[in-house]
């Protein structure tokens, strides 16, 4: 067994064992680095993100870092700080339940590993000797095989992986036991966590493309204990690794869509088959460009979800590719600390190019999803794709969105909204950083992205007035890394509310007029031609 294809390479990791050899660690890119020179603090406190912080400190990725260097220069001199290290934490933590997060899911499934991984390396002078090896790995296997530490999410995958990886070189009677526990949660857990079309529940492309990459792991480990997976399984997998060709985008970024921050897959082959997945509650859409795939368009609509892990509240939200640059946006990751006033920010749906009702939340329940969140409609007609979704979990509030994108590089957005009091209805739109936007007039703005110009223009669709505004906002990349935007709103009162907005390229522009819905019909003039599409 390779533990080179488990254990993860960071990508400053000769930087990282130069900064430990000085006294200096690094934890993780996006955290400051730590000043050891009278020792590690193992239980370091933080103004901010000291719960990351001691995962990562915990996790001991340092060990990595330095027996990859010594896998790069022979240099003994990295083991035997590794070792160091390694004992260091035996003697002041192995024991210790007073230091928070030592026994955190995630800092045990990659502490053995980044152990393991050292104590096989080649021609290692410094391993650990065979009594204490034994207790960590005992220990270890203890805790990861234990349902009561278990997490029903991708951190479970993780312990399982490091289960199978530790029972590999395991001497305990109980191994075994160890390998089928592992087995059985990993098949529930693929069986579980991906819908009947391979998207992975937990709401987030960044999540699904790691869930994948810690399955192909798993695979891996199968193979020196003589498992495989069974037919079915092996189908969901194969189906959920096509999702990934759908997600990406032309430029084979994922969309920052529930908690994913900047991905470039360069190896990933983009696949222009359109997606929806009616159970995920998320579609992708394309008109790819032939000549310029780079140059195709690219839209994703998310209303809905089978479990809250990374969910935003993103019902309804779209996101928009187009001429090689991404035009609306989503958010981002910032942090997982639901107290922290940027990650509220950016959960919220004024962080989504979404419709929402002001100053009111929903909640999520759900046994209620089918019925009151869902997309629940797309098909072609002609020239158009219609993609529909709903969502009802605002109070005494129903909310319908209907997209029509037609293959012009046209889009439609109609809300339609309709409660029992009157209520201010928000149409936001996220406006990628690197964008500058102008207002032409109340209902029309002008987006200027490098020499492109886009235009998002709204109708009138009654006396109810329309009232509109550029907002400052956030989209975060990187964790712990935060980049200003704007954001465009329009805004209306009232007991029933339509909003018909265009979005178009500036070709368009001045082109499109009167346009209307009634009756489930949008009616509208371009170029003088009139245009009418049944929803």
């Amino acid at each position: 067994m390779k533990l080179e294809k488990i254990v993860g390479k960071s990508p400053n990791y000769n930087k990282n064992s130069t900064l430990l050899l000085n006294n200096f660690l690094v934890v993780k890119k996006s955290l400051p680095k730590i000043s050891i020179e009278k020792g590690i603090d193992w239980d370091i406190k933080a103004d901010k993100n000291e719960r990351t912080l001691k995962v990562y400190l915990f996790s001991l990725h340092v060990i990595k870092d330095l027996t990859y260097s010594y896998n790069d220069t022979g240099k003994q001199i990295y083991l035997k700080k590794a070792r160091d290290i390694i004992l260091d934490w035996y003697y002041k933590c192995h024991n210790n339940r007073g230091i928070q997060h030592v026994w955190n899911e995630h800092a045990v499934s990659s502490r053995i590993l980044n152990v393991l991984f050292f104590q096989n390396v080649k021609n290692n002078y410094y391993k650990i000797n065979k009594l204490i090896i034994n207790d960590i790995i005992n220990s270890h296997c203890n805790f990861l095989y234990n349902e009561d530490n278990y997490k029903n999410n991708n951190h479970g995958i993780m312990m399982d992986n490091a289960l199978l990886a530790a029972s590999y070189f395991s001497e305990n009677v109980n191994k075994q036991f160890y390998i089928e526990k592992a087995f059985y949660r990993l098949k529930y857990t693929i069986n579980r966590d991906f819908t009947r079309k391979g998207l992975h529940l937990e709401n987030s492309p960044e999540y699904h493309r790691l869930v994948l990459n810690l399955l192909s792991k798993s695979e891996y480990l199968m193979s020196f204990l003589n498992l495989k997976f069974d037919v079915e399984t092996n189908r969901i997998l194969n189906r959920a690794k096509k999702v990934s060709s759908y997600i990406v985008k032309p430029n084979k970024i994922y969309p920052l869509i529930g908690d994913t921050g900047l991905i470039l897959d360069k190896k990933l082959d983009k696949n222009y088959v359109d997606f929806t997945d009616f159970e995920g509650g998320f579609g992708v859409y394309h008109y790819k460009n032939y000549k310029n795939p780079e140059q195709s368009t690219y839209l994703t609509f998310k209303s809905g979800a089978q479990k809250t892990t990374h969910k935003h509240n993103d019902d309804l939200s779209i996101t928009l590719f187009m001429d090689g640059h991404d035009i609306l946006v989503d958010s981002g990751k910032y942090s997982y600390d639901n107290n922290d006033s940027f990650r509220k920010f950016l959960i919220s749906p004024k962080a989504h190019n979404t419709i929402f009702i002001e100053n009111k939340d929903y909640t999520y329940k759900l046994n209620t999803y089918p019925n009151k969140l869902r997309i629940s409609d797309y098909r072609v007609r002609g020239n158009n794709k219609i993609i529909q979704g709903v969502n009802n979990l605002y109070s005494d509030v129903k909310i319908k969105r209907s997209i029509i994108f037609n293959k012009y590089r046209l889009i439609f957005l109609i809300d339609n909204v309709m409660s029992k009091g009157p209520e201010s209805v928000i149409q936001n739109f996220n406006i990628d950083e690197s964008a500058k936007i102008e207002k032409v007039n109340d209902l029309k703005y002008q987006i200027k992205i490098n020499d492109k110009i886009y235009f998002i223009e709204t109708f009138k669709q009654s006396k109810v007035s329309i009232a509109s505004d550029i907002l400052p906002g956030y989209i975060s990349k990187e964790f712990s890394k935060l980049h200003e935007n704007e954001r465009l709103k329009f805004s209306k009162n009232g007991k029933r509310i339509i909003f018909v907005t265009a979005i178009y390229p500036e070709k368009f522009e001045s082109q499109i007029k009167n346009a209307k819905f009634s009756k489930g019909v949008l009616t509208y003039e371009i170029f003088n031609l009139k245009k009418k599409i049944v929803l």
